[in-house]
């Protein structure tokens, strides 16, 4: 419990860190984004797979699995985080998808990632809001859509914000069975958007960003590179989407 005490906190720092406050949502993709010499890449990793991470001196990378859930994603994106930045273990850590084969680091980064997308100061507040409270009953369909409300205000994972309101004990085992149900069906019934409960599609499956394109443009913009060869470097990233004429000066504009 204490390692994951410790995580809340350092997801809580490293939000500072990025220029954010602890109570407002955060793109954790565009936080990544940001990142020297770190490429990110969206792959359907298969079944049994969430994200890894890779670090050496000169580069490091996560990679996430584009088949999950975009909540899922977030999270795992988040998760990778601390492995990066606050785990000395490993060099190169590949993340089950399965708790079953958790050990405590993994647990630990669970607890970053969920703090890093919700704060606690953050959740404390939704709950306020939405007049849910330790020990207060509420009715099921306005419990659904105050969970509904707070996962689309925050990206996260309908099963990582249950775990959170169990902890809290806004919810007990029972209904955090319940509402893990249904997950998609019962956002578009409230009339929100269902993005968060889908993969993603078309070329976003597969992506690479981050120091990878910014090396190509780099070394185009130095000369080091033909167009031709910049060309083929960014198919091999599965960036097709990127034309070289939008390189300047060793920078991508958009």
């Amino acid at each position: 419990m204490k390692r994951r005490d410790e995580a809340a906190r350092l997801a809580e720092e490293l939000r500072a860190d990025f220029g954010k406050d602890n109570l407002s949502p955060v793109d954790v993709l565009a936080c990544v984004r940001d990142v020297p010499r770190l490429t990110t890449v969206a792959y359907p990793l298969g079944d049994s797979i969430s994200g890894m991470c890779v670090k050496h001196d000169d580069f490091s990378l996560i990679a996430y699995n584009s088949a999950q859930t975009l909540g899922r994603q977030r999270f795992t994106v988040a998760h990778e985080l601390y492995h990066l930045f606050y785990d000395d273990a490993s060099s190169t850590t590949i993340c089950p998808k399965s708790t079953k084969r958790y050990d405590e680091t993994e647990w630990a980064a669970d607890a970053f990632a969920s703090h890093f997308l919700l704060p606690y100061h953050a959740l404390r507040n939704e709950l306020r809001t939405h007049g849910l409270t330790e020990g207060e009953a509420a009715d099921d369909e306005r419990l659904l859509a105050s969970v509904v409300a707070i996962e689309q205000r925050f990206g996260i994972s309908r099963l990582a914000l249950l775990v959170r309101l169990q902890d809290e004990g806004v919810v007990n085992a029972a209904q955090k069975e319940a509402l893990g149900r249904n997950v998609k069906a019962g956002a578009r019934k409230l009339g929100y958007p269902t993005a968060l409960y889908e993969p993603l599609r078309g070329s976003k499956t597969r992506m690479a960003d981050g120091d990878y394109v910014d090396r190509i443009a780099d070394l185009f913009g130095q000369g080091a590179l033909s167009q031709g060869k910049a060309e083929e470097l960014l198919a091999d990233g599965f960036r097709d989407d990127i034309l070289i004429e939008t390189f300047e000066d060793g920078e991508l504009v958009d």
